[in-house]
């Protein structure tokens, strides 16, 4: 007996964190969720929100710029976490950089509202010039989204 109320004690116990969120749940209508990801040279951070709450376009176009020792890479569109999952990549050969954001939809289901996901990537490069293609790859279909040539300092 004693056994069985220290067993159920430590179950309880352990579990009783394991419910608190270090994050929003996806299905949070207000909630901003983040995630960030790391690929080699490649850092993509996500972040997806109520439209509401969007402070950039929700179907902006693409920024690339160039910043010190990085190229930045930005994109807002219509669309949720909860619905894509986002991974990203680069491919650099000498001054030619491309970076692949990859959509995959999710099989579940999401809440109705709006929903706004934007994405940062930075790309780090040496100094240099660099002719970056911005490429969005969604359920197979594969599209240069933006063009730019950078100067990387």
């Amino acid at each position: 007996m004693k056994r069985s109320i220290l067993f159920v004690t430590v179950v309880v116990i352990a579990c009783s964190g394991a419910g608190v969120p270090t994050q929003a749940a996806i299905g949070d209508r207000d909630a901003t969720i983040d995630t960030v990801q790391v690929n080699g040279p490649l850092r993509l951070e996500v972040h997806d929100m109520a439209a509401f709450q969007a402070t950039s376009p929700f179907e902006g176009p693409a920024t690339i710029t160039a910043g010190t020792g990085a190229v930045l890479l930005v994109k807002s569109q219509i669309g949720s976490l909860c619905r894509y999952a986002v991974s990203g990549n680069a491919d650099v050969h000498g001054a030619k950089l491309g970076v692949h954001i990859v959509f995959v939809e999710r099989l579940t289901v999401c809440t109705a509202d709006v929903r706004v996901l934007q994405y940062n990537a930075t790309l780090t490069t040496p100094p240099g010039t660099y002719d970056v293609a911005l490429v969005h790859e969604l359920n197979g279909s594969v599209d240069t989204i933006a063009r730019q040539s950078v100067t990387v300092r």
